[in-house]
């Protein structure tokens, strides 16, 4: 699949943009587990598209730079349309339906785009820049783990074993991740079907609830409603970490755990 690199500069957005405000509103809506809004973005591309062909965000300018949302092309048609700096020229645009948005500070760094996708040119002059074939599979699982390392999830390592002395080396390790595509949907599922709520201990902050599989997902169990409760991010933890158990009504502490993990809110 033809991948592209539409380009976002916020340094260069006049007084008055939207831009700025659709990015912070997308990113919001993303951490929500909302739909996200589906928009026109320019692009400098003259030949033909295919709709469903692949575009990530790419932010350059001062400030964080990298790939800070991705989506599919809506269709293969191009429309031309006010350019977005408001100096009454013109620009390309194409509709996308974007299916993850980050905040500004949160890229995936061009750096770490170059480490893994080499052939590509990450500062490209204008938005539309085509992904090299060779680097697509490579930037898709680079956006894919980063995404799944900024959300809430178990950290490698023995917690309970302190460093030998303060002074952490850094050390870095190349891996392939296996990412649920489903898992956003499944959330929304269960936000259509239950209180917006832990199913453990009533916590009713949106952004830290997490769609739990009673059945794992790794053991067949599927993305359903029946299968499925909300949970904060620390209790769904803890479930998966056997710390609690599902009664076939409730979630109640596995014997031993009581100590470790509060009460339900009366």
């Amino acid at each position: 699949m033809t991948t592209y690199l539409l380009t976002a500069n916020p340094s260069k957005w006049p007084e008055g943009s939207s831009d700025p405000h659709f990015v912070a509103d997308q990113a919001e809506r993303f951490a929500s587990g909302e739909e996200l809004t589906s928009s026109e973005w320019a692009t400098n591309t003259k030949h033909g598209h295919v709709a469903g062909e692949r575009v990530y965000l790419l932010v350059q300018g001062e400030g964080p730079r990298g790939i800070i949302a991705s989506g599919h092309l809506a269709s293969g048609t191009t429309e031309p349309g006010p350019h977005w700096r408001g100096d009454g020229s013109l620009a390309t645009y194409v509709q996308i339906d974007w299916d993850a948005f980050l905040p500004i500070d949160d890229v995936l760094p061009t750096p770490e785009l170059i480490a893994a996708a080499p052939e590509t040119a990450w500062q490209p002059n204008s938005s539309g820049t085509r992904v090299k074939p060779a680097d697509e599979e490579a930037v898709e699982s680079a956006w894919q783990a980063h995404l799944e390392a900024l959300g809430p999830g178990p950290v490698g390592g023995d917690p309970t074993t302190p460093p030998e002395d303060d002074d952490i080396e850094r050390s870095y390790r190349e891996a392939k991740r296996l990412v649920r595509g489903h898992q956003r949907r499944f959330r929304q599922l269960l936000l259509k079907h239950y209180p917006a709520e832990c199913a453990y201990c009533g916590l009713d902050v949106l952004q830290v609830l997490e769609a739990a599989h009673l059945e794992a997902d790794s053991k067949g169990g599927l993305p359903t409603k029946e299968n499925g409760r909300l949970m904060c991010a620390n209790h769904h933890r803890a479930y998966d970490a056997k710390l609690l158990t599902w009664t076939g009504t409730e979630f109640t502490p596995t014997h031993g755990a009581a100590v470790v993990l509060p009460a339900p809110s009366p």
